[in-house]
């Protein structure tokens, strides 16, 4: 009897100090991912910057394949966790046949955005996710490819006057100018996944959508 008791203690007391030990595990990988939060809100901010400032910076395709070639491998990662959103695949495929497309254009003369709020969770051993959202402004020819934080599509894909097969109203499109400059005003909101690896958040997937949008042409004073 007291030898099973003695057994019985000890299995106890070691399970205890398992106990403990996992304890402090979760209470230190807690604090440490805390101070990282910082870090992710501030890289996502930057990266939302970077990302439009580069749509002004040239007209050249092939500048622009470099810039945003440079970009997706500086903030982006080919490990990702979630089976939605945008990869860094993904975004290159897209850029490669959108810019080697006959009609390809890049003619943005202005693009701006900021983040409206970001909430930052632990998703996993070096995995966070943030669920955001955040405005986009773009002043460019209908047209043009642009470059936005999760995707490469065209500006009049902002247009609310679109149908959802993609079409869109013959009396606008007659009416339309290649020359002819427009304005988006974008709410955006979405989940980003991020994974630390090299001692650097980088994005995994980059899952957003269109909460809100505004489509203007501007008039020739404006542009």
């Amino acid at each position: 009897m007291k030898k099973f008791l003695k057994k019985t203690n000890r299995g106890i007391i070691l399970s205890a100090i398992c106990l403990v030990i996992l304890v402090i595990y979760v209470s230190v990988d807690y604090i440490t991912f805390s101070t990282q939060k910082d870090t992710i809100r501030q890289t996502t901010e930057n990266y939302i910057n970077d990302v439009l400032k580069t749509n002004s910076e040239s007209v050249d395709l092939n500048k622009h394949r470099e810039l945003i070639t440079d970009m997706l491998n500086n903030y982006w990662t080919d490990k990702h966790y979630s089976s939605s959103g945008s990869t860094i695949s993904g975004m290159k495929a897209t850029l490669d046949s959108t810019l080697d497309a006959d009609n390809s254009l890049f003619d943005i003369k202005d693009a701006s955005g900021s983040v409206q709020s970001i909430k930052i969770s632990k998703a996993g051993p070096k995995i966070a996710s943030a669920n955001i959202k955040y405005t986009v402004d773009i002043v460019g020819k209908e047209t043009s490819t642009v470059f936005t934080p999760g995707t490469i599509c065209t500006l009049s894909d902002y247009n609310n006057d679109y149908y959802d097969d993609g079409s869109k109203d013959s009396q606008d499109s007659n009416n339309a100018s290649t020359n002819d400059y427009y304005k988006a005003n974008c709410t955006c909101e979405g989940t980003i996944y991020y994974t630390y690896e090299s001692g650097k958040w980088k994005i995994s997937t980059w899952d957003s959508y269109v909460t809100d949008s505004n489509y203007t042409k501007l008039d020739d004073k404006e542009d």
